[in-house]
């Protein structure tokens, strides 16, 4: 009995591995090499495991770590031991001849450990972000080894995938100085810091005003205006991009209710609102269902309203398609952004349930037009044509890239050349002053 406690106390349920309290214990019973003089605490986070687990469920997320304990456990050595620490972090602890024989073991071990996860038809590639922290034996105690790890961890997993960080003090700072922006992120949230700027959509048959693309901003106090590119980074590591998706859509939807009045008095015959959905979101098997709750709370229809997506979306699975169809069905219309003409944008164009084409920027340049452009953007028009969506140029900035898309068959047109994103006030005096402008032609 006494010998089965020890044992539950010790060892993970899960996996079989030592758990915390056993990592620690083993640590204060290890007795120092001379001969491996370096002891070294490889701390392995799975690469976004919360999203595994939304996916797929609790019991395939717990497959996945019993994979990973077995894979870690199949590549330790004799003076090396292996343990659990909590969901998704393991540990192994070595002993080493030189730092950088410590080094070369974490990145061996993270490249051994990736594998691919087979659900459902779907194939999901597993990587592991790895912290590293190096100590003398001389010095090594258990919750000082545990507590630089945790912070070697955060930078290796705030790394896009794969990452890897070796702790150090300045690592400590840095660490100090992401966590100080991802409380301002936070708090942001929470004092509707957050904006939404409107930027226009032309009809290119008659030039109408038909809608408008809602873009955030954040309005940091003691700083100014800040574009997406200088927050978005810290959104996606501090994990806060379904938070922000929900707060985007709930108040894209209270815009478009309160402007059914200026839509009519400046006789729109149709404002689309269109909205940017990271795949995070659209990963959540709820997330269809949240958004019909959304759309219930304001009245809107759902054929006002276009989600766009991006091409990593589409390549994450039969959840985001469930969604999409899901989201269709309802009545919202679905834009894939960004669109090129590449094998993989062409296959998805025709595999998902999509309205709009919206063709990059990249294909508008602010000059220099040539054979290749109207050739990649015909071919994109007629594709969308044959698959029965619509088009859309985005980014057009100049007179040339203007008369390029009236000549090329695409729908609709967005840019610089009719405007830069603009607050809601400022939108609908631009509506009004468009207006005017064409009356008097």
């Amino acid at each position: 009995m006494a010998e089965e406690y020890s044992y539950r106390t010790s060892h993970d349920h899960l996996t079989g591995l030592l758990n915390r309290t056993g990592f620690i214990g083993a640590i204060e019973a290890h007795s120092p090499n001379p001969e491996l003089p370096i002891s070294a605490g490889i701390f392995i986070d799975v690469d976004r495991f919360q999203r595994f687990n939304d996916a797929l469920g609790y019991a395939n997320g717990d497959k996945i770590l019993r994979q990973i304990a077995k894979e870690v456990s199949m590549q330790s050595r004799r003076n090396e031991f292996v343990a659990r620490l909590e969901s998704d972090e393991f540990i192994l602890f070595g002993s080493y001849p030189t730092v950088d024989d410590a080094r070369e073991r974490a990145l061996e071990l993270q490249a051994a450990i990736e594998f691919t996860q087979i659900h459902k038809s779907i194939e999901m590639q597993i990587t592991v972000s790895i912290g590293l922290v190096l100590v003398k034996d001389s010095t090594l105690e258990a919750q000082t080894l545990l507590h630089e790890g945790a912070i070697a961890s955060q930078l290796a997993s705030r790394q896009d995938r794969s990452g890897f960080a070796l702790f150090s003090k300045d690592q400590s700072d840095q660490l100090t100085t992401a966590l100080s922006e991802e409380f301002a992120l936070r708090r942001a949230l929470s004092n509707n810091e957050f904006v939404l700027h409107y930027q226009p959509v032309i009809r290119v048959s008659d030039g109408k005003i038909v809608g408008a693309e809602a873009l955030i901003r954040w309005e940091r106090p003691g700083v100014g205006l800040l574009m997406p590119m200088q927050f978005l980074p810290g959104i996606r590591q501090a994990h806060l991009s379904i938070e922000l998706g929900y707060w985007v859509l709930d108040r894209a939807l209270q815009m478009r209710k309160s402007a059914e009045v200026l839509i009519q008095h400046h006789e729109l015959d149709e404002f689309g609102l269109g909205l940017n959905i990271e795949a995070e979101s659209l990963l959540r098997s709820d997330f269809a269902n949240n958004v019909r709750q959304a759309f219930s709370r304001t009245a809107v229809s759902p054929r006002d309203i276009f989600i766009e997506i991006s091409e990593d979306s589409l390549a994450s699975g039969d959840i985001v398609l469930d969604n999409l169809k899901q989201l269709r069905e309802f009545g919202i219309k679905i834009s894939l952004d960004d669109f090129g003409v590449g094998y993989s944008n062409v296959i998805q164009a025709q595999v998902f349930p999509l309205d709009v084409l919206k063709i990059d920027k990249a294909f508008f340049p602010t000059s220099g037009f040539t054979e290749r452009n109207e050739q990649l953007v015909g071919d994109v028009v007629r594709m969308a044509k044959t698959l029965g969506v619509e088009t859309v140029a985005e980014g057009v900035e100049t007179e040339e890239a203007n008369s390029f898309v009236f000549k090329s068959g695409i729908d609709y047109v967005q840019g610089f050349y009719y405007s830069a994103a603009m607050p809601e006030l400022e939108f609908w005096n631009w509506v009004r002053g468009r207006n005017a402008q064409r009356s008097s032609q």
